[in-house]
């Protein structure tokens, strides 16, 4: 029987981390560990890794998906829910009202909030900073912190191109730079391809394709041929599909997926979106295609947050239901300046100013709005439910061991490059200021160091 207090737990602790949730998809991650696992102990790490390893190869909003994942292991279905919409709900709600007072909001108000956001800004970072530094512990404490840090190193040097140019005062364009996602993707496929045969053969097939990979897919565009990238790909998929059922017959899994759970999980969400759409359908005029889109919007967002600008802009702009003006000059300049999942407001966001557009009416661009968030966390936590049922009979394969093991190193490195990224975000509101960029990073490593003091003091008194 799941206590009541417990599902009121999962929703303060998500609606607080939604509240400061800067810095993308994976920035959040520590975030919720640190909250979940480390200080309330709602769940153990291993069930908590299992919900990040699921949302990485899946699409949609990783925090809402990792929420959901937290909240289904501690109270089932309604701890699923509630600690997945108490996540995505703060940045919706802000970027909606915000939209709302937009034609009344002074841009010196918006510079504002910018420079209010560098302190939750810092935060993140040193929440970043304190995942990273555990992780090699972590591995340390198991003889695998130089495999650690050379994981780390790898995939921050794979994804951290522009942001070391940017350091380094470099208008050269990185050899490499890869996404996020893609950097999820070579890591599966190594994992999965080398999981139980480690041959030099085999080690070296797997180097060579993943070269090519990073040579078509770098920024640089060293070889620019789409043919090729495809046949890299392709070959990728293949070449891992092969490795991951070696290790399952290896294994001698039989694969007893519990249907009815996943069905169960299925149809809760279904009930949640039907919920949230059918206001919409019944008194606004484009819900229904506006759903549509924005079900395969959310499908189709892997990447993170930038890479699902490009695919709403391809929706909803190129199609004509929003301006290109007020998409890039109000929606997103707001979503910007909000924590939160990108997905989560720019779907909320898009379906207000869709039904405000269409009526001028707020009252159905509210209704939009509750539609576009509905479908938001129906399209992240849909397909990531699956997944994370697959998981739980997986989890005991080879594969699925090493991909555990390895799985925090990738985040970490991933984590560096946010890291970054945040930082010269802070000293780029700075300069707007008029505030120079070392009076910024002495500002930066002032609240790091007020951060772990607080810690410490906490640390001590609990000691005592």
């Amino acid at each position: 029987m799941v206590k009541k207090s417990q599902i009121t737990l999962l929703i303060r602790t998500m609606l607080r981390i939604g509240c400061i949730g800067f810095g993308g998809g994976s920035a959040l991650i520590p975030v919720i560990e640190d909250e979940t696992v480390r200080k309330r102990k709602l769940l153990s790490m291993e069930e908590y890794d299992k919900s990040v390893i699921a949302a990485s190869i899946t699409p949609g909003a990783l925090p809402v998906e990792v929420a959901s994942g937290v909240g289904y292991s501690v109270a089932g279905g309604k701890g699923m829910v509630a600690s997945a919409v108490s996540m995505a709900l703060p940045g919706a709600i802000f970027t909606v009202l915000l939209l709302m007072l937009f034609s009344v909001l002074d841009q010196q108000v918006l510079e504002r909030l910018r420079f209010v956001s560098v302190i939750i800004s810092a935060f993140i970072i040193y929440l970043l900073m304190q995942y990273i530094g555990k992780t090699v512990w972590m591995n340390y404490q198991k003889n695998k912190g130089f495999q650690a840090v050379v994981v780390i190193l790898m995939v921050f040097l794979l994804n951290g191109g522009k942001e070391i140019a940017s350091l380094l005062g470099s208008e050269r364009k990185p050899v490499f730079d890869i996404s996020s996602i893609q950097v999820m993707g070579l890591a599966f496929f190594v994992i999965f391809f080398l999981a139980e045969d480690r041959r030099r053969h085999r080690i070296l097939l797997a180097v060579c394709i993943g070269i090519l990979f990073l040579l078509c897919n770098g920024k640089a565009h060293i070889i620019d041929n789409k043919i090729c990238g495809s046949l890299v790909e392709i070959s990728m998929l293949i070449l891992g599909a092969y490795g991951f059922l070696v290790s399952l017959k290896a294994g001698e899994v039989r694969l007893k997926v519990d249907r009815k759970k996943i069905a169960g999980s299925l149809l809760i969400w279904l009930g949640f979106l039907g919920i949230l759409i059918l206001p919409a359908c019944f008194f606004c005029q484009d819900a229904v295609p506006f759903i549509m889109k924005g079900l395969l919007s959310a499908y189709s967002s892997f990447g993170g947050g930038d890479a699902y600008l490009s695919v709403a802009e391809g929706m909803f702009v190129n199609s004509g239901m929003i301006e290109s003006s007020v998409f890039y000059g109000q929606l997103v300049a707001v979503a910007n300046l909000l924590p939160g999942s990108i997905l989560c407001k720019i779907l909320s966001g898009t379906g207000y100013l869709i039904g405000y557009g269409t009526s001028k009416m707020a009252a159905e661009g509210v209704l939009m709005a509750l539609a576009g968030f509905g479908v938001s966390v129906f399209g992240s936590c849909s397909i990531f439910m699956i997944c994370w049922h697959l998981y739980s009979e997986l989890e005991h394969v080879k594969a699925f061991q090493m991909m555990g093991s390895y799985i925090r190193p990738v985040v970490s490195g991933l984590l560096i490059n946010i890291a970054l990224s945040l930082l010269m975000e802070i000293l780029a509101i700075g300069g707007k200021s008029g505030i120079s960029d070392m009076r910024m990073i002495i500002y930066v490593f002032l609240l790091l160091g007020g951060f772990m003091m607080f810690r410490s003091i906490r640390i001590r008194r609990k000691r005592a």
